[in-house]
Formats: structure tokens, sequence, C-alpha cells
């Protein structure tokens, strides 16, 4: 759902935002990059749910900006479970930027190119990470896994039939 409804209200927002909430907005590009190169988690995901809230708000569309909700839900969640990297590549920190910058000049097939990437690109790094850490814990032996043949049972858990 971000990849439909976020690219398009960055384009809209490009069109109908002010100066001054481009402005606005690349203030907050700025801040969300520091926090991400301070590694201070918290204060990105803040910073981030804010910067994609405004882009909806600023899009002038009633129904993107009640989404707001929605993308903090998913941001926070990615957060959460552990599928965000604790430092943001730099590629995305440079597509918060650029977003805010094509929106503030008023270029709507770069604020749309550049808010594209950026799902996109968290739906790479998620997927990444997913495979990542399944592929660690499938190297582990399982708590539950029935022991090798002539192995003894592990304590609390059953001999294999």
């Amino acid at each position: 759902m971000r990849g439909a409804i976020e690219p398009q209200a960055a384009r809209l927002a490009a069109e109908r935002a002010t100066w001054e909430a481009g402005s606005d907005l690349v203030a907050q590009a700025a801040r969300l990059w520091a926090a991400g190169q301070r590694g201070n988690q918290d204060e990105f995901l803040r910073l981030d749910i804010e910067f994609h809230a405004t882009v909806l708000r600023a899009s002038g569309n009633p129904m993107f900006s009640q989404l707001h909700n929605l993308v903090a839900e998913v941001l926070t969640g990615r957060t959460e479970h552990g599928l965000m990297p604790h430092l943001p590549q730099h590629e995305a920190l440079q597509l918060h930027v650029d977003v805010a910058s094509a929106i503030q000049r008023g270029e709507m097939d770069a604020a749309h190119a550049a808010m594209r990437r950026i799902v996109e690109q968290s739906t790479e790094e998620i997927g990444d990470i997913w495979s990542s850490s399944h592929q660690q814990n499938a190297g582990r032996d399982d708590a539950g896994a029935a022991p090798a043949p002539g192995a003894a049972p592990q304590p609390g858990t059953a001999a294999a039939p």
C-alpha cells in the first residue's frame, strides 16, 4: 500500500506545498539524516514517522493525510521486529533529502521517483534482513530437532521413535 500511496502523495506535495512547507520538510530531512548518522534509532524512527506524515499532509489529499497512522505502524513495526538496519543506508538518507528538495522545488516527477525508491529500498532491506536472520537461525540446532542417529537425546526432549 505504501508503494501505491506515498509516491503519489510526494508528487501531489510537490505540486501543492507552499515554499515554507517545502523548507520545513528539507529541515526535517536534515534532522532525520543526523539522527541516522548518530545511530539514534528512537529519534530516527520518530523523525521518519514525522517526515512521512508531513509528506502525506502536504499532498493536500485528505485521504492520504489520514494514512499517516498506517505508515507509522509499518515504520514502528519494522524497527520493533529488528527489520531496520542499526545505521540507515546512506542512499536511504539521501532519498529523504531528495524527496524534500523535490517537493520544495515543485518537481513532481522527481518527488515521486525518490519516494518510490524509498519504499522499494525499505522493502528490499526488510527482505534482506529477514532472509539473513532466517539463514542464521537455520544454522543453529533447533531445540525440538531429533538427535543425530546414535546420539543421546538432550534433556527435556523426546527421543526419536
